[in-house]
């Protein structure tokens, strides 16, 4: 069967929905969301006569996808090819395109889905409900409509107009005020502080503890010694204003509880901040905290960030301590919970990027008390080991320096006795020869000269020596190159070119004769900063 349908003329589709927010007169019942089909169908080149089975779907989509709807199996009587159906998909129209897919199944022929789908187009109910019964900008913005009502989310110039909702009037007289907050329209006196916003705009004021003014151009000065202020609204409060030169916005606590706070932020929302602060200009700050005796700013999260820094330039936070011995700390990070980490620093922008960055001209850059780990590859200009001395521990250190090499070497040494054929075999880790390449050896006669030699090279992990007399000692040492998956995959560079950022400057300026601008770039900026 070749089956053709819905040829362009002839195609009436009708889709309505409850009509809200009509303008003038309101339409005497729901028209409701079903619609006329009307198509024509060709069977074999030829007008279809007869009864077809019908079938309807109705898709998001011109392609693929799955049927949202469907309707049928219907018999439908064809009249020259001419046939019209009644359809209902329910509330499966919400303004995106829609698709209608039709399957036909005529007498002597199999069903067949008929290609293209046929795209169902807005009509002259659809448009009105659309667009009907908008709310003027002037009176009312962020209207949700939900069962017959209006819910306002946000008041225009201060003012509430009637408005006209499926029949039903608001007025300023059924607005909710604990939830629907007018704009304010008044200021409060010296003395007082807002306590409550009336229905028709104004402000009721009423004295709060020490408050002494919140009128226009001034802040808010002073601390309630009976108890604290809170100021509840229901979309952002934002205080807007210059602060003059040597002024500043502060809060102040003249309680010992533990935990006051002169200001406080609290965020109960996901993503959201109790406390933020923005500096765009120069070298201005965002968050600056002072303590004489106690936390200059103190951050507290159960879930996720205590505190946050950023900053396109220069220090997304900063910690200045002019205090000493134990408690001097510019920045200190704890971590009490199991497995926390005190202070956890990230870089990875450029090769000249530092997670932890430290440095000191008459301490230590980076002191540690404790294990410390190193999984990636260490770099030093030296190193030793500094012991109190074991000769007069009280009064001198002990320092050895450590063994340097051009390649990643291991050492090992021992002492072996001659058997009755002045031969030794030297037995070693049975980890050795996975571990190192390239082996070398060294062999020391002790007490007396012989000629001994290496017998047989390592193999299984041990090796063979010969040529001496028997019951003689001989001092060997051995030598291995790591070969190690993380060794080969991370070779020691011996020799290479410095970055084009840092040619022309130098790791230790001082020691060749250069000055210390000379330094390198990361060294020199981080110094001239506070």
């Amino acid at each position: 069967m070749s089956c053709t349908a819905l040829a362009a003329r002839g195609l009436l589709v009708v889709l309505t929905t409850a009509l809200l927010g009509v303008p003038a007169a309101t339409p005497a019942a729901a028209v409701g969301t079903s619609f006329t089909y009307q198509g024509q169908l060709s069977v074999d080149g030829a007008p279809a006569d007869g009864v077809c089975n019908l079938q309807f779907a109705l898709f998001g989509a011109a392609n693929g996808g799955s049927a949202l709807a469907t309707v049928g199996p219907l018999a439908v009587g064809i009249d020259k090819g001419l046939f019209s159906v009644g359809l209902d998909f329910g509330a499966n129209f919400s303004g995106a395109e829609r698709w209608l897919e039709i399957s036909a199944a005529c007498p002597g022929h199999a069903t067949e889905v008929l290609a293209p789908r046929q795209p169902i187009t807005a009509a002259p109910y659809a448009l009105y409900a659309n667009g009907a019964g908008s709310v003027p900008d002037a009176s009312v913005t962020g209207a949700k409509i939900a069962d017959g009502a209006i819910t306002v989310t946000h008041l225009a110039n201060g003012a509430v107009t009637s408005a006209k909702i499926a029949n039903n009037t608001i007025t300023d007289s059924n607005i909710d005020t604990a939830t629907v907050q007018k704009r304010v329209n008044g200021t409060c006196a010296a003395g007082t502080a807002l306590s409550q916003v009336n229905s028709d705009g104004t402000v009721t004021c009423a004295a709060v503890g020490d408050i002494t003014a919140v009128t226009a151009g001034s802040g808010l000065t002073g601390g309630g010694a009976s108890g604290a202020v809170t100021v509840s609204v229901a979309v952002p409060l934002q205080l807007t204003g210059n602060v003059p030169d040597g002024g500043v916005i502060s809060g102040t606590t003249t309680s010992a509880t533990p935990g006051a706070a002169g200001i406080q932020g609290a965020s109960v929302a996901s993503g959201s901040y109790g406390v933020q602060g923005l500096a765009n200009v120069g070298d201005g700050i965002g968050v600056l905290g002072s303590s004489g005796d106690g936390t200059g700013v103190r951050g507290l999260s159960t879930n996720q960030v205590g505190v946050s820094g950023s900053s396109g330039k220069s220090f997304g936070v900063l910690g200045t301590s002019t205090g000493g011995g134990s408690f001097g700390d510019g920045v200190r990070g704890v971590a009490n919970g199991v497995n926390g980490n005190g202070v956890h620093g990230i870089a990875n922008n450029g090769s000249g990027a530092y997670g932890v960055y430290g440095e000191s001209t008459s301490g230590y850059a980076g002191y540690f008390s404790g294990k410390v780990n190193v999984s990636g590859i260490l770099t030093k200009a030296g190193g030793s080991f500094l012991i109190d001395h074991p000769l007069d521990p009280a009064n001198k250190y002990l320092s050895h320096s450590f063994v340097e090499s051009p390649d990643m070497k291991n050492i090992y040494d021992g002492i072996a006795v001659l058997d009755a054929d002045g031969q030794a075999v030297v037995e070693l880790p049975d980890w050795f020869q996975a571990l190192n390449r390239d082996v070398r050896y060294q062999l020391t006669c002790v007490g007396a000269f012989a000629p001994v030699y290496v017998a047989e090279e390592v193999h299984d992990n041990r090796f063979r020596i010969a040529g001496g007399a028997p019951g003689q000692k001989i001092s060997w040492q051995v030598t291995g190159i790591r070969q190690d998956a993380y060794a080969n995959a991370h070779r020691i560079v011996v020799e290479e070119n410095k970055p084009a950022d840092e040619v022309g400057h130098y790791l230790h300026p001082l020691e060749l004769g250069m000055p210390d601008a000379m330094g390198m770039p990361a060294v020199k900026d981080s110094a001239s900063q506070p």
